[in-house]
């Protein structure tokens, strides 16, 4: 705050805090008074300087942040008594209603891009808050997650999901090599076939409106080589895959008449980790088997035919 006597001409100034200059800067309330003279002639004036308190800043700014293209979105900061909020849009936005208030209505054009919408709190005696400020974008945000199998045969046909993201149109899925879209392309539920080579791929979903595309979320797919049900029909064996494993496992076996089966996974001290019996018919049996175990090496048993099955597991880390 600045104090400056109303006076024209050449006149010498002495401030009662030491001030010699005609305008002084204060940071503080108090008295003051300054003493005015041309040589000849002198007079003295004070005054009484209060400092009103300037309103906190607004914690935040509670409304959609990506995805508003071509919209109307509303958004509001804790309504305070006796508090008026001074709001400003970015371009490509307009105020529909609530300037002065703690809630507003913005439009956004089909064609808007991104910028932050401002507010800063004004109390009674007009002193302002320092502005807080929100980024909005005009474009969806990325989606939270992709579910379904992270570990999959080569050939097999899955179905993976995405999350519905504020402001999406469209959900742009970009696949592995050598796989094909069965369906869904452009919605949440893709049905994807995938390619006969095995590997490490990477399934990426993008969501879309007219403003643009948001940041792509990445799921990881480990396509492993699995035993068809004819290859276990010829060769009239049994087994468990995949071997080493991330989680799920099936095992597979012929079964000569209807039966129940207890399958037991063990460790290598010898205490049953995890058990389940399962109804089996006659024919080739493929039966999976949830793990949910720690890396390492356990045995994993199942009696049928009158015959006890076993074989060595490999549980790697992800």
């Amino acid at each position: 705050m600045q104090l400056s006597p109303l006076t024209s001409g050449q006149f010498n100034y002495q401030w009662s805090n030491g001030s010699t200059s005609k305008i002084i800067s204060i940071a503080a309330a108090g008295a003051y008074s300054v003493s005015i003279s041309n040589g000849i002639y002198s007079c003295t004036d004070s005054i009484n300087v209060s400092v009103m308190p300037s309103p906190a800043a607004p914690a935040s700014i509670a409304g959609n942040a990506n995805g508003v293209c071509g919209s109307v979105k509303t958004y509001k900061v804790d309504n305070i008594p006796g508090i008026a909020y001074q709001w400003t849009v970015p371009a490509g936005a307009t105020v529909v209603s609530g300037q002065n208030t703690y809630k507003l209505k913005v439009n956004f054009s089909p064609f808007y891009s991104s910028g932050s919408i401002k507010t800063e709190a004004i109390n009674s005696s007009g002193c302002k808050s320092p502005q807080k400020s929100k980024s909005i974008k005009g474009y969806p945000g990325k989606s939270s997650g992709i579910t379904g199998p992270s570990q999959v045969c080569a050939s097999d046909t899955v179905d993976y999901f995405s999350n519905t993201v504020n402001g999406t149109t469209e959900y742009a899925w970009i696949i592995p090599a050598g796989a094909v879209v069965l369906g869904g392309q452009g919605t949440t539920h893709i049905v994807l076939k995938l390619g006969n080579t095995t590997g490490n791929y990477t399934l990426k979903v993008i969501c879309l409106n007219d403003c643009g595309a948001g940041p792509s979320r990445d799921f990881a797919i480990n396509v492993i080589p699995c035993r068809s049900h004819e290859e276990i029909e010829n060769i009239n064996s049994y087994g468990i895959f995949p071997n080493p494993a991330l989680s799920t496992i099936t095992a597979f076996f012929k079964s000569f008449k209807q039966q129940d089966v207890l399958f037991k996974i063990i460790n290598t001290k010898g205490a049953i980790e995890f058990s389940q019996i399962t109804h089996c018919g006659e024919g080739v049996q493929l039966v999976n088997i949830p793990t949910n175990l720690l890396p390492g090496t356990y045995l994993v048993s199942w009696k049928a035919n009158s015959i006890d099955y076993k074989k060595v597991l490999i549980i790697q880390s992800e």
